[in-house]
């Protein structure tokens, strides 16, 4: 199965999402439902893009571009 431009683009928002709760709420205040708030999509939907919310939350760990992995970075 091919990815669509779209499917990109809500993956890429997924990430950005997941990074943005984590920062804001802590790891273990983080769900599914808020991270698919933020970015704007069905909580379905992300499931379509990872297997589940560890997944998402380590793809978000690993992308190199976003502000989180300068901030995970400087943690002693």
């Amino acid at each position: 199965m091919a990815v669509t431009e779209r499917g990109v683009r809500t993956r890429e928002r997924l990430v950005l999402a997941a990074a943005a709760v984590v920062q804001t709420h802590g790891l273990a205040a983080t769900t599914t439902r808020t991270i698919a708030a933020e970015a704007g999509v069905s909580e379905a939907t992300i499931y379509r893009h990872f297997p589940d919310k560890s997944a998402l939350i380590f793809a978000a760990l690993l992308e190199r571009d976003h502000p989180a992995f300068a901030w995970i970075e400087a943690l002693p």
